[in-house]
């Protein structure tokens, strides 16, 4: 399937199961005549967030922000860090961008699988899409600079790759992951109305890159959770496009490795945005917006000029801000209206190029362990929830609230370990010293099992595998093999052997599929735990219509020894 942006998916529907979360605090934005080294930056509120309106109709909640607080002034700017932006065609020469991006580093994979940048203009002036401008705005827009707003490392080091526009193929997939780059940013990802295979030497690739390169530290690789919370079936089938799915960040199975930091979406309140994918590979959470007209989306760059990208004098539906009507953006190169995970993503990305600043030794596990320890449980008092479209099963869980593990970690599939704190992330990371030893793998097979599924009953059936390794857990992956013709039907939960349990597939998902054949699922709720002793499937049917079966299953440990 073709990678798509993740602004641009999904049906962006009310999320009832968020809407009597925190309350939105009074409005309170700067005059619109504030003027300053970065005129933009105190509507920011994703760096910190005073209750403004960021010029949409309602304000957010003071404090709902990653909390940069005093890092800047600290000397924490991303300096000399390297951010790769796979996106599409990305305005190098912005007003606010060009002093950062580095042209050798970029790639056009317009020209070759190779990707290198024309001598006359390095963007395709004839494509209007600003996604990749406004992505690579939120990691290094110019600090001080007397323009636009500034970016989460307003040093980095800059390469705009654009392979989203190009003619996508394997070996340009394995290429915008390669190379002499700290960071890489995915603003985007495939629709999960179906399981979506993922190649296996793409696999290879991203292995290679947090084995091998940053001299053996390995990358970073920062993508978005997507956008469907709620989907449509239309994206997988046409004949289908009146119908809705809802998401799991799991069936790209891509994301079911933990070689990439999966972001999801927050409002300027700090809860789920309506529409951020949930899953229990989610690692982390980030302001991501919401629509910039009724509620406070996202203030990043923008393709310059009103005629193209977000932010046009006819601009239908908008706020003044993003029609030129605002003397803060009379040429329209800014925009307030970004809203998806695509921009929680970058948000992500900015932090760990602070990170990289204040110890470069750190490896892509030292970094994942660093965000899992200083994130903030946000939306403290969520419990578990009913399906969003009330097709639920007597006595069975239809997600998760917030769940603490053995090891002390709080985790939630909406959520991953909460939403990024930048301060507590790079103050612990410039005094961190590794303890994670040597990661290793250990995969179990069940075997031939052919367990019968009880249609419509919450008890559904169990299997256990013990554990042949004493790990401390950095993830768990299962591959399972079951033969339904409507695994949309299916739920599946896992249960360590300290008794945590993680919804790693909901029921009545309502996902265009037929059998799951060695489909892949990662959970991250289990980080910490040790491996030792009985780990649980359980597989869910939750309709009285269809019979299906569990023909095997396995479990991979990936971890490292006490």
């Amino acid at each position: 399937m073709t990678l798509s942006l993740f602004d641009l998916l999904g049906c962006k529907m009310s999320n009832s199961a968020t809407s009597t979360k925190t309350a939105i605090a009074a409005p309170k934005t700067p005059p619109v005549t504030q003027v300053g080294p970065d005129p933009l930056l105190n509507y920011m509120w994703h760096m910190d967030n005073t209750g403004q309106t960021a010029f949409s109709a309602s304000g957010g909640t003071s404090g709902a922000d990653i909390n940069m607080d005093n890092l800047y002034d600290l000397g924490f700017d991303g300096n000399g860090v390297v951010v790769a932006v796979s996106d599409t065609n990305i305005e190098v020469d912005h007003e606010d961008l060009s002093a950062n991006v580095s042209i050798p580093l970029s790639r056009n994979y317009l020209n070759s699988s190779s990707g290198s940048w024309p001598n006359n203009k390095p963007w395709i002036s004839s494509n209007t899409s600003a996604h990749g401008t406004s992505v690579m705005g939120l990691i290094g827009a110019v600090a001080n600079n007397a323009v636009g707003g500034r970016g989460i490392a307003p040093k980095a080091i800059l390469a705009g790759f654009n392979f989203i526009d190009s003619t996508q193929s394997l070996s340009r997939l394995i290429d915008q992951a390669k190379g002499a780059i700290d960071i890489f940013n995915y603003s985007y990802g495939t629709d999960t109305c179906t399981v979506v295979p993922v190649d296996s030497t793409y696999i290879t690739q991203l292995r290679y890159g947090v084995t091998i390169q940053r001299s053996g530290k390995g990358s970073i690789y920062v993508k978005a959770a997507g956008n469907e919370y709620y989907g449509s079936l239309g994206a997988c089938n046409a004949a289908y496009n009146t119908f809705t799915y809802l998401g799991n960040a799991n069936l790209e199975q891509v994301n079911a490795y933990p070689y990439t930091i999966l972001a999801a979406a927050l409002t300027s309140s700090s809860v789920l945005t309506s529409y951020s994918s949930p899953g229990s590979n989610l690692w982390i959470s980030a302001p991501g917006g919401e629509n910039g007209v009724s509620a406070p989306g996202i203030i990043s760059t923008d393709l310059s000029g009103c005629s193209k990208g977000y932010s046009k004098s006819n601009a239908t539906g908008s706020n003044t801000f993003d029609t030129g009507a605002n003397a803060l953006n009379s040429n329209c190169n800014y925009t307030s209206t970004l809203e998806g995970t695509s921009f929680s993503s970058p948000i992500t990305a900015g932090t760990v190029a602070l990170m990289l600043q204040a110890n470069s030794s750190l490896t892509w596990r030292d970094v994942k362990h660093i965000l899992a320890m200083t994130a903030v449980k946000v939306d403290p008092t969520s419990g578990h929830t009913t399906h969003p479209l009330g097709n639920d099963l007597a006595g069975h869980i239809y997600e998760r609230g917030w769940t603490q593990n053995a090891a002390g970690f709080w985790f939630h599939n909406w959520y991953g370990f909460g939403e990024i704190d930048a301060k507590a992330a790079v103050l612990m990371a410039q005094s961190y010293i590794s303890h994670l030893g040597v990661l290793t793998e250990s995969l179990t097979p069940s075997g031939t099992i052919s367990l019968a599924i009880p249609d419509n009953s919450a008890a559904g059936i169990t299997h256990s595998i013990t554990a042949p390794v004493n790990f401390i857990v950095e993830a768990v992956q299962i591959s399972v093999n079951i033969t339904h013709a409507f695994p949309s039907e299916i739920g599946i939960e896992i249960t360590s052997p300290s008794g945590t349990v993680s919804n790693v597939m909901n029921i009545n998902s309502g996902i265009l599929a037929t059998n799951l054949t060695n489909t892949l699922f990662l959970s991250n709720a289990f980080y910490g735990e040790s491996t030792v002793g009985n780990w649980t499937i359980k597989v869910i049917d939750a309709s009285p219509t269809d019979t299906g079966t569990l023909n095997s299953w396995k479990i991979n440990f990936y971890g490292h020894t006490p």
